[in-house]
């Protein structure tokens, strides 16, 4: 008869009594390291909510601010808070030392945020940001597409060049 391994499938729960087991059992709060990743490893299994309060206190250290800030809209658009990912990724958009990379990553998460929003010609805007400086990233150039193709209305008065970048 032919070997057949037992398989066991981890729980989300089981997954996180092991991380925990390997923590301490007090965390400072300036252990941002541990913060950043523990909010990571939350986000990956969809805790939200511990992933949010993770990466709120990593985002407080000049070396995590960006990068947790822009996983801290993330979860918010995950879960369906798409007002607060934007304001969330404008606080990390205007943090010191941005590099390019990074401006370009939050121009395409803010407009996802204005697409998932409603607000479509900011949605474009930001969209055209991401192409002019890094053409072919991600699914830009299909939602320059979707976005040309559903505004076509004639008295539409954007594209009037009175667009702000924030």
């Amino acid at each position: 008869m032919p070997y057949t391994p037992r398989v066991h499938a981890i729980t989300r729960l089981e997954c996180l009594q092991v991380l925990r087991q390997h923590l301490p059992s007090e965390l400072a709060d300036t252990d941002y390291d541990t913060h950043y990743n523990l909010g990571i490893a939350y986000k990956e299994m969809g805790m939200l909510d511990d992933a949010v309060r993770e990466l709120t206190l990593a985002a407080e250290s000049p070396s995590y601010r960006i990068s947790s800030l822009t996983m801290l809209g993330q979860c918010k658009m995950q879960g369906e808070k798409a007002a607060e990912a934007l304001a969330t990724y404008f606080k990390a958009l205007h943090s010191e030392n941005i590099h390019g990379d990074e401006q370009i990553s939050l121009h395409y998460e803010i407009a996802t945020a204005y697409l998932k929003m409603g607000v479509k010609e900011e949605a474009r805007s930001y969209f055209e940001k991401v192409n002019g400086t890094a053409p072919g990233y991600r699914d830009v150039s299909a939602q320059l597409k979707a976005l040309g193709e559903s505004d076509s209305d004639p008295g539409d008065a954007s594209g009037n060049g009175n667009t702000i970048f924030l």
